[in-house]
Protein backbone atom coordinates (compact mmCIF):
# COMPACT_ATOMS: atom_id res chain seq x y z
CA UNK A 1 0.00 0.00 0.00
CA UNK A 2 1.49 3.41 -0.96
CA UNK A 3 1.76 6.24 1.89
CA UNK A 4 -1.03 8.86 0.74
CA UNK A 5 0.30 12.08 2.42
CA UNK A 6 -2.33 14.58 3.67
CA UNK A 7 -1.10 17.31 1.07
CA UNK A 8 -2.18 20.15 -0.16
CA UNK A 9 -2.65 18.74 -3.47
CA UNK A 10 -4.76 15.62 -1.90
CA UNK A 11 -6.67 18.34 -0.54
CA UNK A 12 -7.28 20.40 -3.39
CA UNK A 13 -8.38 16.81 -5.29
CA UNK A 14 -11.19 16.57 -1.73
CA UNK A 15 -12.32 20.10 -2.47
CA UNK A 16 -13.10 19.22 -6.46
CA UNK A 17 -14.37 16.39 -5.84
CA UNK A 18 -17.14 18.33 -3.15
CA UNK A 19 -17.09 20.88 -6.04
CA UNK A 20 -18.52 17.90 -8.34
CA UNK A 21 -20.91 16.28 -5.57
CA UNK A 22 -22.09 20.16 -4.89
CA UNK A 23 -22.46 20.93 -8.52
CA UNK A 24 -24.36 17.30 -9.18
CA UNK A 25 -27.14 18.70 -6.76
CA UNK A 26 -27.33 22.17 -8.25
CA UNK A 27 -28.13 20.47 -11.71
CA UNK A 28 -30.75 18.87 -10.73
CA UNK A 29 -31.65 21.84 -9.00
CA UNK A 30 -32.16 22.90 -12.72
CA UNK A 31 -31.86 26.27 -14.19
CA UNK A 32 -33.38 29.75 -12.89
CA UNK A 33 -36.81 30.23 -13.82
CA UNK A 34 -36.91 32.70 -16.08
CA UNK A 35 -39.71 35.70 -15.49
CA UNK A 36 -41.29 38.80 -17.58
CA UNK A 37 -43.28 41.30 -16.65
CA UNK A 38 -44.52 44.41 -17.76
CA UNK A 39 -42.96 47.73 -17.43
CA UNK A 40 -46.28 49.46 -16.12
CA UNK A 41 -46.29 46.84 -13.33
CA UNK A 42 -46.11 48.28 -9.61
CA UNK A 43 -43.21 46.61 -8.99
CA UNK A 44 -41.19 47.21 -11.96
CA UNK A 45 -42.44 51.15 -11.95
CA UNK A 46 -40.54 51.25 -8.55
CA UNK A 47 -37.69 49.64 -9.54
CA UNK A 48 -36.98 51.62 -12.62
CA UNK A 49 -37.74 55.17 -11.21
CA UNK A 50 -37.47 54.80 -7.72
CA UNK A 51 -37.92 58.13 -5.41
CA UNK A 52 -38.45 60.15 -9.33
CA UNK A 53 -41.50 57.89 -9.82
CA UNK A 54 -43.52 61.11 -9.13
CA UNK A 55 -41.61 63.47 -11.33
CA UNK A 56 -41.58 61.17 -13.93
CA UNK A 57 -44.19 63.44 -16.13
CA UNK A 58 -41.62 66.52 -15.02
CA UNK A 59 -38.24 65.13 -16.69
CA UNK A 60 -37.56 66.52 -20.36
CA UNK A 61 -38.52 63.89 -22.77
CA UNK A 62 -34.61 64.44 -24.10
CA UNK A 63 -33.96 63.07 -20.90
CA UNK A 64 -35.48 59.97 -20.86
CA UNK A 65 -34.45 56.43 -22.48
CA UNK A 66 -36.59 53.97 -24.26
CA UNK A 67 -35.89 50.12 -24.64
CA UNK A 68 -37.86 47.59 -25.37
CA UNK A 69 -36.41 45.04 -23.09
CA UNK A 70 -34.30 44.63 -20.40
CA UNK A 71 -32.71 43.00 -17.52
CA UNK A 72 -33.48 43.63 -14.04
CA UNK A 73 -31.16 41.76 -11.29
CA UNK A 74 -32.03 41.72 -7.21
CA UNK A 75 -30.93 41.01 -4.35
CA UNK A 76 -33.26 38.75 -2.12
CA UNK A 77 -33.36 38.61 1.89
CA UNK A 78 -32.19 35.02 1.35
CA UNK A 79 -28.06 34.34 2.13
CA UNK A 80 -26.33 31.33 1.18
CA UNK A 81 -23.08 31.10 3.79
CA UNK A 82 -19.74 29.99 1.66
CA UNK A 83 -17.24 28.04 3.38
CA UNK A 84 -15.26 30.58 4.67
CA UNK A 85 -17.93 31.78 6.58
CA UNK A 86 -19.38 35.07 4.44
CA UNK A 87 -23.05 35.64 3.33
CA UNK A 88 -23.90 35.99 -0.03
CA UNK A 89 -27.45 37.57 -0.97
CA UNK A 90 -29.73 35.24 -3.03
CA UNK A 91 -30.28 37.22 -6.43
CA UNK A 92 -32.63 36.63 -9.21
CA UNK A 93 -33.13 38.33 -12.63
CA UNK A 94 -36.10 39.49 -14.40
CA UNK A 95 -36.86 40.61 -17.46
CA UNK A 96 -38.91 43.79 -18.58
CA UNK A 97 -41.22 43.56 -21.81
CA UNK A 98 -43.57 45.49 -22.90
CA UNK A 99 -46.57 44.64 -24.61
CA UNK A 100 -45.91 46.29 -27.62
CA UNK A 101 -43.51 49.41 -28.68
CA UNK A 102 -41.06 50.90 -26.01
CA UNK A 103 -41.36 51.72 -22.71
CA UNK A 104 -39.51 55.07 -20.70
CA UNK A 105 -36.66 54.44 -18.39
CA UNK A 106 -34.48 57.22 -16.26
CA UNK A 107 -31.37 58.13 -17.87
CA UNK A 108 -29.26 56.67 -14.73
CA UNK A 109 -30.87 53.57 -14.90
CA UNK A 110 -28.21 50.81 -14.30
CA UNK A 111 -29.94 47.12 -15.18
CA UNK A 112 -27.03 45.55 -12.96
CA UNK A 113 -27.84 47.47 -10.10
CA UNK A 114 -28.68 44.94 -7.29
CA UNK A 115 -31.58 46.00 -5.29
CA UNK A 116 -33.32 44.29 -2.42
CA UNK A 117 -36.43 42.79 -2.65
CA UNK A 118 -38.72 43.53 0.84
CA UNK A 119 -39.94 40.07 2.16
CA UNK A 120 -43.33 40.81 1.30
CA UNK A 121 -42.40 40.35 -2.32
CA UNK A 122 -42.58 36.68 -1.23
CA UNK A 123 -46.53 36.95 -1.72
CA UNK A 124 -45.99 38.89 -5.51
CA UNK A 125 -47.30 35.80 -7.70
CA UNK A 126 -44.46 36.75 -10.63
CA UNK A 127 -41.96 36.25 -7.48
CA UNK A 128 -43.43 33.00 -6.26
CA UNK A 129 -41.49 30.28 -8.30
CA UNK A 130 -38.30 32.75 -8.70
CA UNK A 131 -37.77 32.44 -4.60
CA UNK A 132 -38.97 29.01 -4.48
CA UNK A 133 -36.06 28.27 -6.25
CA UNK A 134 -33.30 30.58 -5.08
CA UNK A 135 -34.47 29.48 -1.44
CA UNK A 136 -33.77 25.52 -2.82
CA UNK A 137 -30.31 27.10 -4.11
CA UNK A 138 -29.62 28.87 -1.29
CA UNK A 139 -30.26 25.38 1.05
CA UNK A 140 -27.81 23.54 -1.63
CA UNK A 141 -24.88 26.26 -1.28
CA UNK A 142 -25.15 26.63 2.13
CA UNK A 143 -25.09 23.27 3.02
CA UNK A 144 -22.34 22.25 1.12
CA UNK A 145 -20.42 25.03 2.51
CA UNK A 146 -20.69 23.60 5.71
CA UNK A 147 -19.94 20.05 4.25
CA UNK A 148 -16.65 20.76 3.16
CA UNK A 149 -15.31 22.55 6.06
CA UNK A 150 -15.89 19.90 8.13
CA UNK A 151 -14.50 17.50 5.56
CA UNK A 152 -11.52 19.27 5.00
CA UNK A 153 -10.73 20.33 8.84
CA UNK A 154 -11.07 16.60 9.30
CA UNK A 155 -8.49 15.41 6.41
CA UNK A 156 -6.12 18.30 7.84
CA UNK A 157 -6.08 16.66 11.37
CA UNK A 158 -4.95 13.54 9.90
CA UNK A 159 -1.37 12.49 9.12
CA UNK A 160 -2.28 10.00 6.58
CA UNK A 161 -4.92 8.60 4.24
CA UNK A 162 -4.28 5.68 6.42
CA UNK A 163 -4.97 7.40 9.69
CA UNK A 164 -8.13 9.10 7.89
CA UNK A 165 -9.82 6.02 6.85
CA UNK A 166 -9.13 4.11 9.81
CA UNK A 167 -10.90 6.62 11.92
CA UNK A 168 -13.68 6.91 9.50
CA UNK A 169 -13.88 4.47 6.49
CA UNK A 170 -17.48 6.44 5.02
CA UNK A 171 -14.64 9.40 4.40
CA UNK A 172 -13.97 7.96 1.20
CA UNK A 173 -16.65 8.71 -0.46
CA UNK A 174 -15.00 12.72 -0.35
CA UNK A 175 -11.51 11.09 -1.61
CA UNK A 176 -10.25 11.22 -5.59
CA UNK A 177 -10.53 8.21 -7.12
CA UNK A 178 -6.82 8.04 -7.88
CA UNK A 179 -6.03 8.76 -4.35
CA UNK A 180 -8.53 5.59 -3.61
CA UNK A 181 -6.43 3.36 -6.10
CA UNK A 182 -3.43 4.37 -4.18
CA UNK A 183 -4.87 2.67 -1.17
CA UNK A 184 -5.18 -0.78 -1.81
CA UNK A 185 -5.30 -2.97 1.76
CA UNK A 186 -7.05 -2.53 5.14
CA UNK A 187 -5.68 -1.07 7.82
CA UNK A 188 -4.05 -3.32 10.42
CA UNK A 189 -2.61 -0.78 12.38
CA UNK A 190 -6.09 1.46 14.20
CA UNK A 191 -5.43 4.91 14.89
CA UNK A 192 -4.92 6.23 18.45
CA UNK A 193 -7.80 7.52 19.81
CA UNK A 194 -6.06 10.08 21.42
CA UNK A 195 -4.72 12.26 18.19
CA UNK A 196 -6.21 14.99 16.71
CA UNK A 197 -7.70 13.74 13.92
CA UNK A 198 -9.95 11.64 16.76
CA UNK A 199 -10.81 14.39 18.97
CA UNK A 200 -12.19 16.16 15.49
CA UNK A 201 -14.14 12.99 14.34
CA UNK A 202 -15.85 12.73 17.44
CA UNK A 203 -17.14 16.41 17.32
CA UNK A 204 -18.82 16.07 13.58
CA UNK A 205 -22.00 14.56 12.26
CA UNK A 206 -20.64 12.11 10.45
CA UNK A 207 -24.25 10.14 9.00
CA UNK A 208 -25.43 13.91 8.08
CA UNK A 209 -22.21 14.16 5.63
CA UNK A 210 -22.63 10.76 4.39
CA UNK A 211 -26.52 11.79 3.45
CA UNK A 212 -24.86 14.79 1.52
CA UNK A 213 -22.80 12.32 -0.35
CA UNK A 214 -25.60 9.91 -0.67
CA UNK A 215 -27.82 12.69 -2.15
CA UNK A 216 -24.37 14.21 -4.55
CA UNK A 217 -24.52 9.99 -5.96
CA UNK A 218 -28.19 10.23 -6.42
CA UNK A 219 -28.07 13.76 -8.31
CA UNK A 220 -25.10 11.65 -10.77
CA UNK A 221 -22.07 13.15 -8.93
CA UNK A 222 -18.88 10.44 -9.92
Amino acid sequence: MAHVAISRDFLNRVDNKIDRMQNAELRVLGNEPKVTMPPDSAIMLETLWGDTLPLRSKIPASWINKSNCARVHFNTKTFTQNSDGALAPVSFSVTISPTHGEFEFPPDANWHTMRFLSEATREHPAFTELYAYGDARAEILTRWAQVRNKVTEFFKSCKSMKEAVTLWPDCKAYIDSEDIERFEKKVVKTASQDSDAAKVLAGMDTDGLMGAAVVARLSGAA
